[in-house]
């Protein structure tokens, strides 16, 4: 036996077998005869809508159906959220997606663990009492009103958290409307229109957040993310609209609803093989555009 292939047994010895001390993972669901059989099944219990429903409605749209039999189901829908994520509550989830708007990923994860170590347990009441919040259940508009009514608003900004007032503020304009907040989530079924109407309130958080957050991190069924390019993009190449295709245009937008109210109540799953199709025309760009040539070195 060589040497590399000694050394790679003896480290294939030397690595703990998971099977026997942790349960097996559910195996995700990525071919096309275990997107049929799912569509027959009970769905996944973790989901706060029903799975096989969506594939149902979805399928009944010919330009949806050859997604569906492309790409398959998306991976969000059909594998469990990662250990991470999965351990977040709904609060400390939409708190990183503040942390983490206008950064690298990188600055977003330290700011989160700052706060984490801050609250080792992060709650709306945790954060409201370290700022010493003063103004009750109503909600300032504007960021100074905010900061305004903390007496530790700066304190806890610089020395405790590290991050931008406009991020505090919104992570504190989060924990005032969390018990609304709350509730929404609660309710079944979700009202995905009013969850986004309150949480836009909340100065600092803007419809794309507000989509990308309820979409990826809360996983609820029926965002319709027209203000994201990914998305339009995707959409546009499905069902055959400009490139172009704008939310701030009055018929463009009118006409991205009209596609979307057919599948109204389950116009998640649509919106995340919109990505999917956006990425594979980007793969194919790349694929297909000339290659550079490299410049000769200088001698």
């Amino acid at each position: 036996m060589s040497g590399k292939r000694a050394a790679a047994a003896v480290a294939r010895a030397a690595k703990p077998d998971l099977a026997k001390t942790e349960p097996p993972a559910r195996t995700p669901v990525r071919t096309k005869a275990d997107w049929h059989e799912l569509q027959d099944s009970d769905g996944d219990p973790s989901l706060p809508f029903s799975l096989p429903s969506a594939m149902k409605l979805t399928n009944k749209s010919p330009e949806m159906s050859e997604i569906l039999s492309e790409f398959g189901p998306p991976l969000l829908f059909t594998s469990p959220p990662s250990s991470a994520r999965a351990a977040r509550t709904h609060f400390q989830s939409l708190c990183y997606t503040i942390f983490s708007q206008q950064v690298a990923d990188s600055a977003a994860a330290s700011m989160y663990a700052k706060f984490e170590k801050a609250y080792p347990d992060p709650t709306p009441g945790a954060v409201l009492a370290s700022v010493g919040w003063t103004g009750g259940s109503a909600l300032p508009a504007k960021r100074k009103d905010i900061v305004a009514a903390c007496s530790s608003f700066e304190s806890v900004r610089g020395d405790v958290i590290g991050t931008s007032g406009g991020k505090l503020a919104s992570i504190v304009g989060a924990a005032v409307l969390w018990p609304e907040l709350d509730a929404l989530l609660g309710a079944e079924p979700v009202d995905c229109e009013a969850l986004r109407g309150k949480l836009v309130s909340i100065n600092g958080i803007g419809g794309w957040t507000v989509d990308m957050v309820l979409l990826f991190k809360f996983r609820l069924p029926d965002i319709w993310p027209v203000g994201d390019l990914a998305f339009r993009r995707g959409l546009a190449a499905t069902f055959g609209l400009p490139r172009d295709i704008s939310e701030n245009n009055k018929a463009d937008l009118a006409k991205m609803n009209e596609i979307g109210e057919q599948f109204k109540g389950y116009r998640s799953l649509v919106a995340v093989l919109m990505y999917k199709v956006y990425d594979a025309g980007k793969a194919e760009e790349r694929k297909n555009s000339p290659k550079k040539a490299k410049k000769p070195k200088k001698e």
